[in-house]
């Protein structure tokens, strides 16, 4: 019988799904790099990109880089319109072979930290059976073989490793809600109930875990005002939001839940954050509830302001005129 290692001495490797590579800006949002600065903290941390995620991240890596060039021309080509200019908003020269490789050039910092562990046999067969077996990641009618292949890589780092998998993937979760942790059968896992993989739903959950030392109590910024800095910014999710476009919703501001992860620069801070929102609160005749705008941002203490500022998503809670309340999760995907 073999001896089971204790997880605390086994070297840390990070694994992030294609997702939360997607919600990161390729690790350049604030929470991104503020990972990238913690691997360099520490060279004893891995991140592990395995063969079946670095073939996924690389389709949507290209199509990120097209995603991103086309709305620059857009941009452009309305300019021209609006100032009846056709040189008036100037000539792009950027190519996505360039956003491609300055998106992968991130790495260049860690490179010799980043592990790219090959698929074998055994993997293939074992996510072949999960497959079959319509068991989590996979479901009734729901074949997800990336996501086993990947799942299976997981646990073959955790022989070597303690890993932590982080992906908003629902499928991995029980009922495909987060809020309800990792599905019966992924949980049930050697590795997993040993400590040697954990699950999280995001890198803001994961980072204080396997790198404590940059985790940073809200009391310890209660002072710099930094929930009222937010909750201005990102209130300008709804001028950029289709729904509320057509709602021209009346918005009062709840609250603002930050987390705070320390960065290379002692007053500066990444930030995640939730601002919760009442909408038509009072007003009869439209459609009343929540939103709920998700992002990032970095916040210098010192000079008390924010900026590299990310609006993620708007969770919409709102009365339906047929009674009952309806929810909408809207994906915005802008940068200011």
């Amino acid at each position: 019988m073999s001896e089971v290692r204790d997880p605390a001495s086994l070297p840390i490797c990070v694994v992030l799904d294609c997702n939360e590579w997607i919600r990161l800006k390729w690790l350049g949002s604030a929470v991104g790099l503020t990972f990238i600065s913690a691997m360099q903290s520490d060279p004893t941390i891995s991140m592990a990109i395995p063969e079946v995620l670095e073939s996924e991240l690389n389709k949507h890596r290209a199509e990120t880089a097209r995603a991103l060039l086309d709305r620059l021309h857009n941009v452009i080509d309305e300019i021209n319109v609006v100032g009846g200019d056709i040189t008036l908003g100037g000539v792009i020269t950027t190519t996505e072979e360039e956003i491609d490789v300055a998106i992968r050039e991130r790495l260049s910092a860690i490179r010799k930290q980043v592990l790219y562990p090959e698929m074998d046999v055994g993997e293939t067969r074992r996510a072949l059976q999960r497959v079959n077996a319509e068991t989590a990641p996979n479901g009734h009618k729901n074949q997800q073989m990336k996501d086993s292949l990947l799942w299976e890589a997981c646990l073959s780092l955790s022989a070597v490793y303690r890993v932590f998998f982080v992906t908003g993937d629902t499928g991995f979760y029980t009922n495909r809600d987060i809020r309800k942790g990792l599905a019966a059968n992924l949980a049930a896992e050697t590795p997993v109930q040993e400590g040697r993989l954990r699950v999280f739903s995001s890198l803001e959950e994961a980072v204080p875990a396997f790198a404590p030392k940059i985790a940073v109590d809200r009391g310890e910024l209660a002072s710099v005002g930094g929930r009222d800095l937010i909750a201005a910014r990102a209130q300008e999710a709804f001028r950029r939001s289709p729904v509320a476009t057509d709602l021209h919703p009346a918005i009062a501001l709840r609250g603002v839940v930050p987390q705070y992860l320390r960065t290379e620069v002692p007053h500066v801070f990444a930030v995640s954050f939730s601002a919760f929102f009442l909408i038509n609160n009072g007003i009869e005749d439209r459609p009343h509830g929540d939103a709920v705008v998700v992002g990032q941002c970095r916040l210098d203490a010192r000079e008390a302001s924010i900026d590299a500022v990310t609006l993620e998503v708007i969770h919409w809670t709102l009365s339906n005129p047929g009674g009952g309340m309806g929810k909408v999760r809207e994906v915005l995907d802008v940068a200011l």
